[in-house]
């Protein structure tokens, strides 16, 4: 890194202070901006470094599979990031997955797809797995794709 690469930390909270440009949709946070990450109000190629933990998987759900908002929020990272630069996404994987607000969550192997469809090259994914991973995505599959099913009454 030289003295002229910025980095970007989208959704900081209010305790990561990591980055020149902080941001997060909510106030009271450690942002130096408010921003929407579907929206970046910045030019493109600006920053060396992106963190992005832990806000994926709070993005609403659009459209029936639930990937709009997360394809249109990887597409400003990857507009906003310089062709030299590194993009570190963090999301949860296994059974820290399950938490009530998480909107949704895909296995490694659709975040490889989304990413490499985006433009994103030198992907690599690192997780740490757990004895709940097919269980997890096995409710996934019951609870978000098939629709047909309907609650016992």
């Amino acid at each position: 890194m030289d003295k002229f690469d910025m980095i970007l930390n989208i959704g900081c909270g209010a305790k990561d202070s990591r980055g020149d440009v902080r941001i997060d949709i909510s106030r009271g946070t450690n942002a130096s901006l408010i921003a929407d990450i579907r929206h970046l109000p910045f030019r493109e190629n600006v920053f060396s470094i992106i963190i992005c933990q832990h806000v994926l998987e709070h993005l609403q759900e659009d459209d029936a599979y639930g990937v709009r908002d997360q394809t249109v929020a990887i597409d400003e990272m990857y507009r906003v990031l310089k062709a030299s630069g590194v993009c570190h996404i963090v999301v949860p994987w296994g059974w820290e997955a399950c938490a009530f607000d998480h909107k949704r969550i895909w296995p490694p192997s659709i975040w490889r797809i989304m990413l490499d469809r985006r433009g994103f090259r030198k992907i690599e994914i690192r997780g740490r797995g757990s004895i709940f991973d097919f269980q997890n995505g096995f409710l996934d599959y019951i609870f978000h794709r098939l629709p047909l099913l309907k609650p016992l009454t």
